[in-house]
């Protein structure tokens, strides 16, 4: 037996509809894991970017930024950055 299962999993997290808060969802058109994410924005406070380019694949915008990066990886980052501040600013208040 697996721990934890699948179902178990899905169950407490919300499955398609995950039930979190102040999560950011970045998949990107070359990323081969993007099925195994939700594909919209579950909630206002998970708000979901989707980078569409040549040579978009997983994690693209976790690594070290670059001047040659496509400007839709560049663009997620800046979506990342702006719910990071908000999130950040409502937990000092």
């Amino acid at each position: 037996r697996m721990f934890p299962s699948s179902l178990d999993m899905n169950r407490r997290y919300g499955a398609d509809f995950p039930t979190a808060e102040k999560v950011f969802y970045s998949d990107f058109s070359d990323d081969p894991w993007q099925r195994a994410s939700v594909w919209f924005s579950p909630s206002t406070s998970q708000p979901y970017h989707l980078s569409q380019c040549d040579d978009c694949g997983h994690c693209k915008d976790l690594h070290t930024p670059s001047e040659s990066d496509p400007a839709p990886i560049v663009q997620s980052r800046v979506e990342f950055e702006k719910y990071l501040v908000q999130w950040l600013a409502d937990f000092k208040a």
